[in-house]
């Protein structure tokens, strides 16, 4: 597949979920969360289960090295796109950066390119259901925090970090581009990343979130007998 041919897909995918995620945000503002589960942050506070809000402004679940592993594993997938774009445009650059890519079947490039597309639309649908979402887990800043349970995360708790995983492999499929597959090192801290926030949301709403670990996976559905 011809490193145009892929502009063109990236292109046109992002600009159709920057218009999604405009209409998410000016127009239905989350209207396809029927059933919020709304933890009083107050509450939590007062009873000791998390820090004040303010008081610690900076705090966050997980470690400084797991959440730079985690944005490791997205902005590998930003190079790797930047690459194909230099590539496409500076016949120096493509000279120079050759050895960036191998060549692969244009069947592997067509199953990547499909994939990218699915990936792309995942994780709008997960910003759709997951009003706290950001690439990195943030502190809490109100009175009232959702937890998301509905959409991807009825069957997963942490489909964001399941399709970022997987991006790396998607995105080498994709464009051959293999600098994307350096994102697999990321994976251990998004394991990380994901228990220390798992354990946090217990603490802030031990009955509801521990009763929504209980039937969900972490990052692939759960199995019911």
């Amino acid at each position: 597949m011809s490193t145009l041919v892929q502009i063109v897909i990236i292109s046109s995918t992002w600009a159709l979920l920057l218009i999604l995620y405009t209409l998410d945000k000016f127009i239905t503002k989350h209207r396809f969360i029927k059933s919020p589960v709304v933890v009083d942050v107050d509450a939590a506070s007062a009873a000791g289960a998390v820090p004040a809000v303010g008081a610690v402004p900076d705090s966050r679940p997980g470690s400084f090295i797991a959440g730079a592993g985690v944005l490791f594993t997205f902005v590998i997938n930003l190079v790797a796109v930047g690459v194909v774009f230099g590539y496409a445009l500076s016949a120096s650059f493509a000279s120079a950066a050759r050895f960036l890519w191998l060549d692969l079947p244009l069947w592997v490039n067509i199953t990547g390119g499909v994939l990218f597309v699915l990936y792309s639309l995942w994780g709008m649908v997960v910003l759709f259901y997951n009003p706290n979402y950001t690439p990195l887990y943030k502190p809490l800043r109100g009175r009232r925090y959702i937890i998301a349970t509905e959409g991807p995360y009825r069957w997963v708790r942490h489909p964001r970090y399941a399709g970022a995983a997987l991006a790396n492999l998607i995105f080498f499929l994709f464009t051959g581009v293999w600098l994307s597959l350096l994102g697999l090192l990321g994976w251990a801290a998004i394991y990380a990343q994901s228990k220390a926030e798992e354990q946090f949301l217990l603490a802030l709403a031990p009955e509801a979130y521990g009763a929504y670990c209980r039937r969900t996976g972490m990052f692939f559905p759960r199995l019911r007998g």
